[in-house]
């Protein structure tokens, strides 16, 4: 943990320690403002696992190799022991979810997927690159990843995926945020399309590079899905990650939309149609946008308001002053007033959407 003080949010360190009793651990990845031992998270992941990710030992004990993740994207790296210099073994838009090494950790085999592949295995190694055919990752000092197998190749191949387009967007201070705009398959810039806007859980997580069946879905059904990282996300940093401690719902929201409003102008979503979805602190986040938005349905109250009830001391939540005389419930259908950023029919749980 990076900091002493209590936070909603502290990325993950590595810390290498000797054996002999007494002896003071150091933080080898104090200059690595990233998520260390950390990834993307997608809906297509084995539940449980025995160590998926590893801290793996060179064969000279001059390094060790993890996974971190960086701007929504999971890759491995080698930590040098008497530096901490971090380095890039694979560097591509994708999620390593899972690996395992040689004892001499000259190969690493590696579960990889991306925005349109669930997850297939590659192997790393040192020395020469190898003939790979279309590696998912170029690594500094290794070969080329070479992926030896295709799990789903007989099903993608009779079915049309698309593939995201990366965003970065200013929001309202200036802040930065990454997200992702994924179309339908048939795509044609002159039609107008209905928006779901997807918010991820955590709320200290990310959505990325890696696969996601619920958002493919809605594209193939025929709607422009948008996902972005608003403050409070993983892998862009402690600062950005924490800043929403006792803010939150807050400014996240602001980035939210700052994203709509980016994916609106580009002219080809219909104004009108706008639905939000999320799963987890994303359900939460959902109703409290639906709610806030003067959509009818116990609007004098925020779904955060619920909160009340765990009282969880320095949390990120904001505790509200009183205890509401009647709880508002959380309703999965809502039936929105005319209003130029929410329309349709939105729900407020993952794994839905509105006609």
């Amino acid at each position: 943990m990076r900091y002493a003080e209590l936070c909603s949010y502290s990325q993950s360190d590595l810390f290498v320690v000797d054996a002999a009793p007494g002896s003071t651990p150091r933080n080898l990845t104090t200059a690595y403002d990233y998520d260390v031992n950390d990834g993307i998270g997608g809906d297509q992941a084995t539940p449980r696992g025995q160590n998926p990710t590893p801290i793996v030992w060179s064969q000279d004990q001059s390094s060790v190799i993890v996974v971190a993740a960086e701007h929504g994207s999971a890759n491995l790296k080698r930590v040098t022991v008497a530096s901490g210099k971090v380095d890039a073994m694979t560097d591509a838009q994708q999620a390593v979810m899972a690996y395992s090494a040689t004892p001499d950790a000259s190969k690493i085999v590696a579960t990889i997927s991306t925005q349109t592949n669930i997850g297939d295995l590659a192997i790393v190694e040192r020395g020469p690159g190898t003939a790979a055919p279309q590696p998912p990752v170029r690594g500094a000092g290794l070969s080329d990843p070479r992926v030896i197998t295709k799990i789903n190749h007989d099903l993608f191949k009779d079915i049309q995926q698309s593939e995201p387009e990366e965003i970065w967007y200013r929001t309202f201070d200036g802040k930065q945020i990454q997200g992702w705009i994924l179309k339908p398959p048939d795509f044609d810039a002159s039609k107008k399309y209905p928006l779901i806007l997807e918010i991820h859980g955590g709320p200290h997580s990310a959505y990325g590079n890696v696969y996601m069946h619920e958002f493919q879905w809605m594209a193939a059904k025929g709607y422009v899905v948008l996902f972005t990282n608003p403050r409070g996300s993983t892998s862009y940093g402690q600062d950005f990650g924490n800043i929403i401690q006792y803010h939150y719902p807050g400014d996240d929201y602001q980035d939210l939309m700052a994203g709509v409003d980016e994916v609106l102008k580009r002219g080809y979503v219909d104004a009108n149609r706008l639905g939000v979805t999320g799963g987890s602190g994303g359900g939460l986040a959902a109703g409290e946008r639906i709610l806030n938005l003067e959509f009818g349905i116990w609007n004098a109250y925020r779904i955060r308001e619920i909160m009340y009830a765990f009282q969880i001391p320095n949390s990120t939540f904001q505790i509200p002053p009183s205890r509401p005389s009647r709880p508002p419930s959380l309703i999965t259908t809502f039936h929105p007033k005319s209003s130029s950023q929410a329309g349709g029919r939105a729900y407020s749980r993952g794994r839905r959407s509105f006609q």
